[in-house]
Formats: structure tokens, sequence, C-alpha cells
């Protein structure tokens, strides 16, 4: 279980990360 759950904090990482991209420019 280890693997996916890394994969999904990853994943949500890099999804905050385009969001704050995102309101930094708008």
């Amino acid at each position: 279980l280890s693997e996916p759950i890394d994969i999904y904090s990853e994943w949500i990482d890099e999804c905050e990360r385009v969001n704050n991209l995102a309101e930094d420019a708008a």
C-alpha cells in the first residue's frame, strides 16, 4: 500500500502547487 499512497501524495502536492500558481497568476 505504501507505493500507491506515495504516488497519491505526490499527485496531491502537484495539484496544490498548480493551484497556488494559478492563484498567483490571477
